[in-house]
């Protein structure tokens, strides 16, 4: 396997914890050429969540992603205890991408910091048209060195001086498009059935096993009670559609623990697989999976918007 190596100095966490960095993201969406902001929530400064009560459809909507950033304290990475020679220019790029979606952006500020710089900001601003994701997106922040320096002093010659290297990361984050679509596999089906919903797992293996290919939580079309859970009927009622959510994944979970495979989670789950899933819903969302009753709590209080 071929592995990047750097022999250069790069953006250490002593260097970002010695600087003011502030990223901030913002989410909006497009309806008839208006602007409707989302508000969101960053669990462990690491992940993103959308507003569940926002009627942004990922499949409808194209979802605008702006992100401000504004820096101090950036002299210690020049010079030759920093990362960069004093002569050069730091330059601000935001990497944007999704593996499972096979979606790659990078957006590059045509702000530079110098050493001499007291603070610095830029934003970036991303459109993600209608379709393109499916339920995650993951940020990455980078300093590259947008100029080299023209003269290096004696103890600088050891600095990465190459124009277009990235030497650092300042901040990581991903997105979960949770509306709920994504959060669990629905489908709609006309059905002779007396039930207006049922669940079914054709799991075998949850760790390498999909999601939405061995779990379906079914809508019954036919039945007299659908048109509350039709989202275009005047009469569709989110509350219901989240206390069907919650029951089901409550059934899946109770399921996979009944199994045995709710044991320590780990941190390499491939994306869409189920286990991804429950670790998803255990360390983003918070779910409390000590009994079938926390599990369909936590979880309805969280379709709900609730603290």
């Amino acid at each position: 396997m071929n592995k990047n190596i750097t022999f250069y100095p790069v953006l250490d966490a002593t260097q970002i914890n010695e600087m003011v960095v502030e990223v901030a993201y913002y989410f909006s969406y497009e309806v008839d050429g208006n602007m409707i902001d989302i508000s969101s929530n960053i669990e462990r400064d690491q992940y993103i969540t959308l507003d569940n009560n926002s009627d942004y459809d990922k499949d409808e909507n194209t979802l605008i992603i702006d992100v401000s950033v504004n820096l101090k304290k950036t002299q210690i990475l020049f010079g030759p205890s920093g990362i960069a020679p004093l002569g050069a220019e730091i330059g601000l790029a935001l990497e944007c991408f999704s593996q499972k979606s096979k979606y790659r952006k990078v957006v590059t500020s045509n702000k530079t910091v110098k050493y001499n710089d007291e603070s610095n900001s830029c934003d970036f601003k991303i459109k993600i048209e209608p379709k393109t994701i499916q339920s995650e997106l993951s940020f990455n922040l980078l300093l590259t060195l947008a100029k080299s320096s023209g003269v290096l002093l004696e103890n600088e010659f050891y600095l990465n001086n190459k124009s277009g290297v990235i030497i650092g990361t300042l901040d990581k984050k991903t997105l979960y498009l949770s509306g709920t679509g994504s959060l669990f596999p629905i489908y709609t089906r006309p059905s002779t059935d007396k039930k207006l919903w049922e669940v079914k797992f054709e799991y075998e293996d949850a760790t390498i096993d999909k999601l939405s290919e061995t779990v379906q939580l079914i809508l019954n079309s036919n039945h007299k009670d659908y048109d509350y859970l039709n989202p275009k009927s005047k009469n569709y009622c989110d509350r219901l559609i989240y206390e069907i959510i919650a029951s089901a994944v409550s059934l899946l979970v109770v399921d996979l623990k009944e199994k045995g495979m709710l044991g320590s989670l780990k941190e390499d789950y491939s994306e869409g697989t189920i286990m991804h899933f429950v670790k998803y819903c255990k360390e983003v969302i918070g779910i409390d999976f000590s009994d079938a009753m926390s599990i369909s709590s936590t979880l309805r209080a969280y379709l709900n918007g609730e603290d």
